[in-house]
C-alpha cells in the first residue's frame, strides 16, 4: 500500500478508499441488488434522497491526513432506493451498503450501514445540482465538510445514457 494511504485513521474508510482507487477487492454476488421487489420501494422519499438517486462519478478523494487523490479510473458511487453501491471500474467489483439521510439538520447527515447491519459510518453531505460532497469520519459524525481530519469524496453526477 502506498505510504500516504497507510496513514489513514479509520480502517473501514481506508478499506473503501483503497478499494475505490485501486480496485483491490472483488465483489461477491449480492441478491439485494438483483431484487426489484416492490416491497423494498420506499413510499416516503425526501427531496434530497430523490435528487441523490442515480450514478455519481468519484472525481477526487481527500484522505483524513489531507492527501488529495485524483480518481481517474471511472469509479462510481450509485444510489438506488435505500442502497449505496460503490463500484470499481478497474475490477468490476462493488461495495454495497444501505444509507439514510437526515436533510433537516443544518449540516445534512448521511449514514452508511453494512447490509449485515453490523457497521455504520456517519457522515455529512452537500448536494448542489450535479455535484455531491460526502465527508466521513473514522469515529462519530464529522463536524464540518472538507476537513483535513476526515475523508471527503467529491462526486459529479454521471449523465444518463442517451
Amino acid at each position: 500500500m502506498p505510504p500516504r494511504l497507510s496513514r489513514l485513521k479509520s480502517p473501514m474508510i481506508a478499506l473503501v478508499t483503497v478499494w475505490m482507487v485501486f480496485g483491490q477487492f472483488r465483489d461477491q454476488q449480492n441478491p439485494a441488488l438483483a431484487s426489484s421487489n416492490t416491497e423494498t420501494v420506499r413510499t416516503a422519499i425526501g427531496d434530497d434522497e430523490t435528487k441523490l438517486q442515480g450514478t455519481w462519478v468519484i472525481v477526487q478523494i481527500m484522505t483524513d491526513n489531507g492527501t488529495i487523490l485524483d480518481v481517474q479510473n471511472g469509479s462510481t458511487w450509485r444510489f438506488e432506493l435505500d442502497r449505496s453501491i460503490q463500484e470499481s471500474k478497474a475490477t468490476g467489483s462493488a461495495y454495497v451498503t444501505s444509507f439514510r439521510l437526515d436533510e433537516a439538520k443544518k449540516l445534512k447527515e448521511i449514514d452508511f450501514t453494512s447490509l449485515a447491519g453490523t457497521d455504520t459510518i456517519e457522515g455529512l453531505y452537500e448536494l448542489t445540482g450535479d455535484y455531491l460532497i460526502i465527508t466521513l469520519k473514522s469515529a462519530g459524525r464529522p463536524t464540518k465538510l472538507n476537513d483535513a481530519n476526515q475523508t471527503t469524496y467529491y462526486l459529479r453526477r454521471q449523465p444518463p445514457p442517451e
